[in-house]
């Protein structure tokens, strides 16, 4: 699949979670992106102007005008996918925090089951425990329902925390694409392109450079303390 932004092509694989980083991404033209197909769902920033509804059942029933089969057993069933209880369903969007609301639109898009998520910066508006709940969720759908999706974000952490795949632009060009371990590994490149390392990339330097021990590849920091204990 091909996926033309601005001036730039991304060859993406599908049922994958990739990244696009780097400078020169005008999110403002994130809405006339093309792709080679047309089921495709986007979250753009600020998530409070996408939200329609007074309510959040409004919110996710306004889903079905495009999907013609509502069902309230989907709606809820929606709500528990993105990892929010049923008393949600009663809620006013006013009430909800960031975190919450993004789910919410999350919600909102799964009902239409697109085969492509487009997520512009999620990471802003989720605190710490919704970030974890937003982690799992995203690999789930990719998982057991091969969805595809691409996530524009410039925060390293976030961005190795959840990619499968990576691409850096910078400027009028692609600079960098492939596996997010190798991109996040060579220092030469982030450095070039004002990217930061990754602090689990960085802390297995330091172990590898002052005690000799090579830290398997880890996404998340529970992981490496585990190869921490391991070795010692």
């Amino acid at each position: 699949m091909e996926l033309i932004f601005n001036k730039y092509k991304f060859k993406i694989k599908n049922s994958s979670i990739n990244c696009i980083m780097g400078r020169g991404i005008d999110f403002d033209q994130l809405e006339d992106a093309c792709f080679h197909t047309e089921n495709v769902a986007v979250i753009f920033q600020p998530v409070i102007n996408e939200m329609i509804s007074k309510n959040v059942f409004e919110e996710l029933n306004s889903s079905f005008e495009k999907s013609r089969h509502q069902n309230s057993k989907i709606i809820l069933d929606s709500l528990k996918m993105v990892g929010l209880n049923t008393n949600y369903i009663d809620k006013k969007i006013k009430e909800l925090s960031s975190s919450e609301l993004y789910l919410i639109k999350l919600a909102s898009i799964l009902i239409l089951n697109p085969e492509i998520i487009i997520l512009d910066n999620p990471n802003v508006y989720l605190d710490l425990k919704f970030l974890n709940i937003f982690l799992k969720i995203i690999r789930t759908i990719k998982r057991r329902y091969n969805k595809t999706v691409i996530i524009f974000s410039n925060d390293s952490d976030f961005v190795h925390s959840i990619a499968e795949n990576l691409f850096i632009i910078n400027k009028d060009r692609i600079v960098a694409q492939g596996n997010k371990y190798d991109i996040f590994n060579n220092e030469k490149l982030l450095r070039n392109n004002k990217i930061k390392i990754p602090n689990i990339i960085a802390f297995e330097k330091i172990v590898l450079k002052n005690k000799n021990i090579k830290l398997g590849l880890r996404d998340n920091i529970n992981d490496l303390i585990k190869d921490i204990y391991y070795y010692n």
